[in-house]
């Protein structure tokens, strides 16, 4: 008796725990929501999160706002700098440039295949007597940068003899000192490529052309100096750089969209 009592006691107890089991199966939340709810991160590339991410890395890709701003900019003409005033009558490319006229004769230089010359005809005027020239700049936008090709280097239109261009004699149409107003060719020699991409023709806010003198040099006076600005931020160009000219701005329009 004892025993069958016994065994209906533990398999009362036995009964009774798998119930307590199963409500505690029925109450549990399953592992995979024990954990509060993460928003997932979105990776999707867009153009605009792909052009944020370049300004970040590099500081000089300038964005389609400014863009937009350097094309709307006023091209200005005459520009002056410091005690120099820059008044251009012509700029263009071109496979010839010519320069030095003395008289019945003149220099002139021929581009390399596949180059041109940016050709800029100038007359300066200087309030003082010995001026620095300031550069007169060929910069390139391409793929969002502002890449400065080279200056336009500075020779004088003409000489008033033979004898003047050999440096036989002083010529005071070509010295500020006798001179207000001097008239300049000046060019710069680049890829012919570079005319299908937006240029700017623009003169730099810096005397550093100085006037050299040689008196067997052909001709014996030239003008020589460096910039040496490279790649432009927007904010380089703005705050250094005066806009003379601007070729196929239409380009830079569709390349910055």
């Amino acid at each position: 008796m004892q025993k069958q009592i016994t065994i209906r006691i533990a398999l009362a107890l036995f009964i009774f725990s798998g119930m307590l089991l199963g409500c505690d199966a029925e109450n549990t939340t399953p592992a995979q929501n024990q954990f509060p709810k993460v928003n997932s991160v979105d990776t999707t590339v867009t153009p605009a999160n792909e052009n944020k991410a370049n300004l970040l890395a590099d500081p000089k890709i300038i964005d389609e706002k400014d863009i937009a701003d350097l094309l709307s900019t006023k091209e200005k003409n005459p520009v002056k700098v410091n005690d120099v005033t820059l008044k251009f009558s012509s700029i263009a490319p071109g496979k010839k440039w010519v320069h030095d006229n003395y008289g019945d004769s003149y220099l002139y230089n021929d581009a390399e295949r596949g180059s041109i010359y940016m050709i800029a005809r100038v007359a300066i005027s200087a309030d003082s007597k010995d001026p620095q020239l300031p550069p007169i700049s060929v910069i390139c936008l391409d793929n969002n940068k502002l890449s400065v090709l080279g200056d336009l280097s500075y020779s004088f239109v003409k000489w008033e003899s033979y004898g003047d261009f050999l440096g036989n004699y002083a010529d005071y149409g070509n010295d500020f000192a006798h001179t207000k107003t001097i008239g300049f060719n000046c060019a710069h020699e680049m890829a012919d490529s570079f005319l299908k991409k937006t240029i700017f023709i623009a003169v730099k806010n810096d005397n550093v052309y100085g006037r050299h003198e040689d008196r067997f040099g052909e001709p014996p006076i030239t003008y020589r100096g460096r910039n040496n600005d490279d790649t432009l931020t927007y904010t380089d160009f703005k705050k250094n750089y005066t806009i003379v000219k601007v070729f196929n701005k239409n380009h830079a329009s569709t390349s910055a969209n």
